[in-house]
């Protein structure tokens, strides 16, 4: 098993134990080699990542907002609906290989701390 396999695995995991949190992929393919643990939540990813922005933590977002405002895609009246309410609410945990699991840990510490503000 890969690092980042072992770090998906991890968030995988964890992911159970946070009401509302939904794995876009709870499985993996054979071979495959994840970026990023890529999971949609329950509020607003924006001010989700900020909070953690604010513990030092810092996380992507995998799709970016708006998408009608694209000049190379159709224009604001024919909007993508589905692809930015998903957009809106998923962030991307990081599952790189030179994270320890004392790393992870601590990402996962600073997102349980949001939720028991």
């Amino acid at each position: 098993m890969c690092i980042r396999d072992r770090n998906y695995r991890f968030w995988l995991a964890k992911s159970k134990l946070i009401n509302d949190w939904e794995p876009l992929f709870p499985y993996m393919g054979q071979g495959v080699v994840p970026y990023m643990f890529p999971v949609r939540i329950n509020e607003n990813a924006t001010e989700f990542v900020n909070k953690l922005s604010d513990k030092g933590v810092f996380i992507e977002m995998p799709l970016n907002l708006p998408f009608y405002e694209a000049k190379n895609l159709i224009g604001p009246a024919n909007r993508f609906n589905d692809a930015e309410e998903l957009a809106g609410n998923i962030i991307g945990l990081p599952v790189h290989q030179t994270l320890t699991k004392r790393m992870l840990q601590s990402i996962y510490l600073h997102i349980r701390s949001i939720y028991e503000v």
